[in-house]
């Protein structure tokens, strides 16, 4: 079953209130809320993912 846009966004906003105030049990429930929500989304498949180019940050690409 989909959810409702106003589900996510609702769990979207739960979980940046439990990342301020910072609260661990929050940020874990809403964040399992969150995820549950974005598993639902059915996306649309890429067009070339052969030419998709993934590209990834490591730690010491940050570091000075």
């Amino acid at each position: 079953m989909a959810c409702k846009q106003s589900e996510l966004v609702s769990a979207i906003n739960s979980y940046a209130a439990a990342r301020q105030a910072g609260d661990a049990n929050l940020i874990q429930f809403s964040g399992q809320l969150l995820g549950q929500y974005l598993g639902k989304i059915e996306f649309e498949p890429e067009e070339n993912p052969e030419e998709t180019v993934e590209e990834t940050t490591t730690t010491e690409d940050l570091l000075p």
